[in-house]
C-alpha cells in the first residue's frame, strides 16, 4: 500500500521507510515558529526545563514574529514583545522580525500617528503570511508553530501544524517532536472556477460538508485541477482553515508554481513529495467547483455553512477584511475590484496582513487607481499590517468589536468573543462577499453587486 504526502514527510523525518496512521513517531523538526501571544510562555518553559544558559536546537530553525497585539498601548502586550526581543538577542536568532517602530509606551489614542512606513521596518506582519514571504516555508519539511493556524504552510507541500507551549519548548531545546501519524482525507475540486468563488468559499464548503470536528487529528489533503489552478495566496487560505475542521494539518502537493515562489525567496534545499496513486484515505470527496455558490459560515462555528443567498438580507454593522486568511494581496485585490467606484454603507476595516501586502495597496491598480485609493474613496478605514481584531485583543485594537455587532469577516474563526464582544455575530466569508456586503449593509452575494471577467485568485 502506498503512502499519502503527509505520511511520506513524517516517515522521512522519522528516519523510516514508511509509516501508517495511528503510529507514534519521533520526528526531526525543521522550523519552529512562535509569536507574541505564545512565545513568552514557550520561552519560560524552555528556560525552566533546559536551563537559562541552554542553547536552542538551531538558531536558523527558529522564527519569531510578533504580530497579534502590536498596535496597542497595553503594557502586557508590550512586555511580551520585549521578552521575545531579549530572547532573540541572547541567542543571536537571525529570524526575529522586530516591530521596532513601536514608540515607548505603545500607540496611545488613534492608530494613524503610529502607522509605520512598511518600507522602513523589519517587522514581518501576520506570521502565517510573513513566513512564506521571508522564505521559511519549504516543501517536504516539518514546521511547528505555537499557533493553530500554522497548518497554513501545508500549502507548500510540507507538514505544518500547531502545538502548545510545552511541546514547542521541547522542540526549541531538542529540534524533535513526538507525533501520531494522522489519517488523511482527500478533497478534490474539479472544473473551472467561477469569478465569484475564492479559496475561502471552497474550504468553507468542505468544512461544512464534514463539520467542525470532521477531520479531528487528521490530514486534509486538497487536490484537483481547480486547486492547482489557484495562486499561492488562495492555496494558503484553504490549508489555513484545516484546523477549523479539527485537522492536524492541511496540505497541497508542491508544483512548479510552489517551487517558483520558494526559490525566489530562499536557496535552502528541499524535497518534494506527492501521494501515491494507491495511498489509503479515510475518506475522499470530489466537488465540481463550477457549480459552487458563494459561501459563509454563520455564527458561531466555521462549520455552520450556508450559501450567501440563503442568508442574503441579514443586516450587518461592520465588514472586516484582513487576517492570515483574508488579508493577503489577492484578498485585497478581490475586495478592491468589488469596491471600485462604490461607497460602503457600514464601517469597513481593511487590514493588510504584512508590510509587503501594505505596499501592494499602492503598487497594484484597478482601472488606473491604486487599491489604497479605491479603499479610501469608498470610505474604508485602512489599518497597519497585523492580526488586529481577528483575535479580539485589547480595547484599543484596530477593528475590535467592542459592542454586540453583526460582522461579515474574512477571518477564520467566528466563536463567541473571537473578535472582541462575546455577543457579536460573526459571519465568515470571502473578500468578494465581505466587500459586496459592505456596499449594501447586508449579507450580499457578490454577483448582485458586480461582474468580474475572471477568478481573482487563479495563477494568471
Amino acid at each position: 500500500m502506498g503512502m499519502t504526502i503527509t505520511e511520506k514527510i513524517l516517515a522521512a523525518h522519522a528516519g523510516r521507510d514508511n509509516v501508517t496512521p495511528g503510529e507514534k513517531v519521533w520526528c526531526k523538526v525543521d522550523v519552529l515558529l512562535t509569536h507574541d501571544v505564545c512565545g513568552p510562555g514557550t520561552i519560560g518553559i524552555f528556560e525552566e526545563e533546559f536551563g537559562e544558559d541552554a542553547s536552542v536546537f538551531d538558531p536558523e530553525g527558529v522564527v519569531i514574529i510578533p504580530d497579534h497585539y502590536i498596535f496597542t498601548a497595553d503594557d502586557k502586550a508590550q512586555r511580551n514583545i520585549e521578552i521575545l526581543r531579549s530572547f532573540a538577542a541572547k541567542h543571536k536568532l537571525p529570524y526575529y522580525y522586530d516591530p521596532d517602530f513601536i514608540p515607548s509606551g505603545g500607540c496611545p489614542g488613534e492608530i494613524p500617528p503610529c502607522y509605520p512606513d512598511p518600507r522602513n521596518t523589519n517587522y514581518g506582519g501576520v506570521c502565517h503570511v510573513a513566513l512564506p514571504e521571508r522564505g521559511h516555508a519549504r516543501p517536504g519539511e516539518i514546521l511547528i508553530g505555537t499557533d493553530s493556524h500554522t497548518c497554513t504552510h501545508g500549502a507548500f507541500g510540507q507538514f505544518a501544524t500547531g502545538m502548545g507551549n510545552t511541546d514547542a519548548a521541547f522542540v526549541l531545546g531538542t529540534g524533535k517532536t513526538w507525533l501520531m501519524v494522522p489519517e488523511s482525507q482527500k478533497f478534490t475540486f474539479t472544473g473551472e472556477l467561477p469569478w465569484y468563488i475564492m479559496g475561502k468559499d471552497l474550504v468553507l464548503h468542505a468544512i461544512g460538508e464534514i463539520g467542525f470536528d470532521g477531520a479531528t487529528y487528521g490530514a486534509m489533503e486538497f487536490d484537483g485541477e481547480t486547486v492547482m489552478s489557484l495562486n499561492i495566496d488562495e492555496r494558503c487560505t484553504m490549508t489555513n482553515m484545516a484546523i477549523e475542521a479539527g485537522g492536524k494539518n492541511g496540505i497541497i502537493a508542491a508544483d512548479d508554481l510552489t517551487e517558483e515562489f520558494v526559490q525566489a525567496r530562499t536557496d535552502k534545499p528541499y524535497t518534494k513529495y506527492e501521494s501515491d496513486p494507491d495511498a489509503n484515505y479515510l475518506a475522499t470527496f470530489t466537488y465540481d467547483a463550477s457549480t459552487l455558490e458563494p459561501t459563509v459560515a454563520k455564527p458561531h462555528s466555521p462549520g455552520n455553512r450556508a450559501t450567501v443567498r440563503e442568508v442574503a438580507g441579514t443586516k450587518i454593522d461592520r465588514s472586516y477584511i484582513g487576517s492570515c486568511t483574508g488579508g493577503k494581496t489577492t484578498d485585497m485585490l478581490a475586495a478592491a475590484m468589488v469596491l471600485n467606484g462604490k461607497k460602503v454603507t457600514v464601517d469597513t476595516f481593511i487590514v493588510p496582513a504584512t508590510p509587503a501586502v501594505d505596499i501592494s495597496l499602492d503598487e497594484l491598480k484597478v482601472d488606473g487607481k491604486s487599491l489604497r485609493e479605491i479603499f479610501t474613496e469608498s470610505g474604508c478605514r485602512i489599518g497597519p499590517a497585523g492580526c488586529a481584531a481577528c483575535l479580539g485583543g485589547p480595547q484599543d485594537t484596530f477593528g475590535r468589536a467592542n459592542e454586540p455587532l453583526t460582522v461579515v469577516s474574512t477571518t477564520n474563526r467566528n466563536f463567541p468573543g473571537r473578535m472582541g464582544h462575546k455577543e457579536a455575530q460573526i459571519y465568515l466569508a470571502s473578500p468578494l462577499t465581505a466587500a459586496a456586503s459592505a456596499i449594501t449593509g447586508e449579507l450580499t452575494d457578490p454577483r448582485d453587486v458586480v461582474t468580474l471577467t475572471g477568478p481573482v485568485g487563479t495563477r494568471e
